[in-house]
C-alpha cells in the first residue's frame, strides 16, 4: 500500500495515490481533511507539522482507478491505509468519480510570529490614516487580504474597526487589485463571508490560507479608504480627502 504524490509543483504536494493490486490509484476526497492529510505526510516522511487536504481534484484529475474512499484518520496513525474507514469501505472499494481526487501539501509555511495582538488591523501605504493596504493580524503575525470575494461587507467592518468612538463613517472604496502596493511573504488572509456587522476582520469566515489558493496571491491584496466624519464645535476647521498638510 504504497504511497505518492503527484501532478504538485514540488515533492511535498500533489494529488494523493495509493498502490493496491500493483496498480496505482487515487484516493477519493469523501471525508477528506487535515487529519488525512497529517498521516499522509507522515507516511511519506514529510513535514506534518502544518500541512494542508485539498478535494475536488485540486492538483488535476486521474485517469486511474480509485484505491481508497471515506478515510477517517485522527491524525496519529503512521500509514493511510490503517486508517478507520467512515463506511466500511474495503480498500478498493468506492463511490467515486473523476474530480473527486484527494490531494496534500506537506510542510506549509506560515508567517513567523511578530507579535501583534490577534484580530488588530491596520492600513499601510496609504497617503493618509484612513486608506491603504489591509493587513491584519492572526496568532501573532500581519496578513493581508485576498481580494478575490472581498465584498463590501468586509469593507463595512474594517473600516468600522479602525474608527475611534469620535468618528462616523460616512462611505467607504475596496480597492482589490494591490493599489497601494503588494505585501510579502505567506501570509495571505481570504475572507469567505462578513455580514457587516462583526467587530473585527477577524470574527467573519476567514481562511489564513489563501497563499495557497490560486485566486489568491499579492497582487490582489486589498486595500480601502475611508470616508470620516468627525464631531465638530463651531468654528472648528479642518483639510479633509488630502494628506496631513492639505485637503
Amino acid at each position: 500500500f504504497d504511497v505518492r504524490l503527484v501532478g504538485g509543483e514540488d515533492s511535498n504536494e500533489g494529488r494523493v495515490e495509493m498502490c493496491f493490486g500493483n496498480v496505482w490509484g487515487s484516493v477519493c476526497d469523501h471525508d477528506w481533511d487535515d487529519r488525512d492529510a497529517k498521516v499522509v505526510c507522515g507516511g511519506l516522511a514529510l513535514d506534518k507539522t502544518a500541512v494542508l487536504s485539498y478535494s475536488s481534484a485540486y492538483f488535476g484529475e486521474s485517469a486511474g482507478p480509485f484505491t481508497l474512499d471515506h478515510a477517517n484518520c485522527d491524525g496519529s496513525e503512521v500509514r493511510l491505509f490503517t486508517c478507520p474507514r467512515s463506511n466500511d469501505f474495503e480498500i478498493g472499494q468506492h463511490d467515486c468519480k473523476q474530480g473527486e481526487e484527494a490531494g496534500v501539501r506537506c510542510g506549509v509555511k506560515v508567517p513567523a510570529p511578530v507579535g501583534c495582538s490577534h484580530g488588530d488591523a491596520k492600513l499601510v501605504d496609504g497617503p493618509t490614516s484612513y486608506e491603504g493596504r489591509v493587513e491584519v493580524c492572526v496568532d501573532g503575525a500581519w496578513y493581508t487580504v485576498c481580494g478575490e470575494g472581498f465584498d463590501r461587507d468586509g469593507g463595512q467592518v474594517i473600516c468600522s474597526q479602525l474608527l475611534n468612538d469620535q468618528q462616523v463613517l460616512s462611505s467607504y472604496h475596496v480597492y482589490s487589485l494591490a493599489d497601494f502596493g503588494e505585501g510579502s511573504g505567506y501570509g495571505i488572509l481570504k475572507v469567505m463571508s462578513c455580514s457587516g456587522a462583526e467587530e473585527r476582520l477577524v470574527d467573519c469566515a476567514i481562511d489564513k490560507n489563501g497563499f495557497f489558493d490560486s485566486l489568491c496571491g499579492h497582487s490582489k491584496d486589498v486595500g480601502i479608504r475611508c470616508f470620516i466624519n468627525s464631531p465638530c464645535n463651531d468654528g472648528d476647521i479642518a483639510l479633509m480627502n488630502g494628506s496631513s498638510s492639505e485637503g
